[in-house]
């Protein structure tokens, strides 16, 4: 759903649809994108946002419980990695509340807001979600990799 919806705010001036939204520098940038999108567009950005906030609690659950459960699988010399896969399962929990905020932001911004904090508040806290997710997501890769190799 999120990605035919996604599909649809993909323009000009959103090449990434709502990606280019999250990340628009500027107040101008982020009305361009906006006026590109026009009234349909806007309302399935909306309906986006909407979704994405029952989707923060599901993506953020399932890698956190990955991190643990993935983690506890390697013993031996790899008490370690337990350890970071506790703070890594945290890490992803603490993502969903960047991802709050950064819908918070965008659904001001969509609804007419011209205070320009909205658009710092949208943007760094999408590139931090997206980072500390990355982070998640190349731990889990890593300990995948371990588990694969027999390292259990």
């Amino acid at each position: 759903m999120l990605q035919y919806l996604d599909r649809t705010l993909r323009t000009a001036a959103a090449p990434w649809g709502m990606v280019s939204f999250q990340l628009a520098g500027s107040m101008e940038e982020s009305r361009s994108i906006l006026q590109s999108w026009g009234a349909m567009g806007c309302v399935h950005a909306a309906l986006s946002l909407g979704l994405d906030f029952l989707f923060l609690f599901f993506y953020s659950t399932a890698f956190s419980l990955a991190c643990m459960l993935w983690s506890e699988g390697v013993s031996g010399s790899f008490e370690r990695i337990r350890f970071f896969g506790s703070l890594f399962a945290w890490i992803s929990l603490f993502a969903r509340v960047f991802d709050g905020l950064e819908n918070l932001a965008l659904i001001q911004l969509l609804f007419g807001s011209e205070h320009s904090a909205w658009i710092g508040m949208g943007r760094w806290s999408a590139l931090t979600k997206f980072g500390l997710l990355l982070t998640v997501m190349t731990w889990l890769s890593y300990v995948w990799i371990l588990r694969l190799r027999g390292k259990h």
